[in-house]
């Protein structure tokens, strides 16, 4: 069970609470129409001040803040032995002729050719044959 506390730091609303909880513990209550009385005449603004001004004062424009591109992360670093490890279940499910089909794609006989700045490219090529890295 979650037990929630509330603490509410407003007088007012406790006294009014309190008037709330003692007119119900009094029993029924009817309630009468209160009629407010308004001001007899509405007030105009005058007739001779002009609208809108004839020299506003110029709104001030607040300064755009200055945009600065969000960091982008490097991308991830994957070494041969990462690349072997997530090659071995596809292996293992007999997709040894798309792996060979991406060697060839990749322009190299095996995996151990393939060049340190073509990892991430094989990597996503890996990926689209179900491949977990």
């Amino acid at each position: 069970m979650l037990d929630i506390n509330v603490r509410i730091t407003a007088p007012e609303l406790c006294d009014a609470l309190n008037n709330l909880a003692r007119a119900l513990a009094a029993g029924p209550v009817t309630a009468t129409p209160e009629i407010v009385q308004t001001a007899s005449e509405p007030k105009h603004l005058s007739e001779t001040a002009p609208w809108p001004p004839a020299d506003p004062a110029p709104i001030p424009t607040p300064p755009t803040p200055k945009r600065t591109p969000l960091p982008t992360a490097a991308p991830p670093a994957y070494t041969l032995a990462q690349i072997q490890t997530a090659c071995a279940p596809l292996l293992d499910a007999g997709m040894f002729d798309q792996l060979s089909a991406l060697n060839q794609q990749f322009g190299i006989p095996s995996l151990m050719q393939l060049p340190e700045a073509q990892y991430g490219a094989y990597v996503t090529a890996l990926r689209g044959l179900g491949a977990r890295i």
